[in-house]
């Protein structure tokens, strides 16, 4: 994964109209959202643990589906409303 933007709290707060953030890094936003969308919901659970969700965060980052940022030294991840 490339490394996050870093950028001050005054540049992300102009942009709330148009992002959600996510406090934590693109594979815990990864688990979350697969765990609230049900993504694996109709695969079998013996066969879930080959899921490779590190990868999944990867792709999300490099589709440009989210943006992981630093702001304070937190890591957050950017989505597009």
């Amino acid at each position: 994964m490339d490394g996050p933007l870093s950028c001050t709290g005054d540049e992300v707060l102009g942009h709330f109209e148009d992002v959600h953030l996510f406090e934590g890094t693109p594979l815990e936003y990864a688990e979350v959202h697969i765990e609230d969308t049900g993504l694996l919901d109709e695969v079998p659970e013996h066969l879930r643990r080959y899921f490779d969700t590190e990868a999944f965060a990867q792709d999300m980052v490099s589709g440009g589906d989210i943006t992981q940022v630093e702001i304070m030294g937190r890591s957050w991840v950017a989505l597009p409303l």
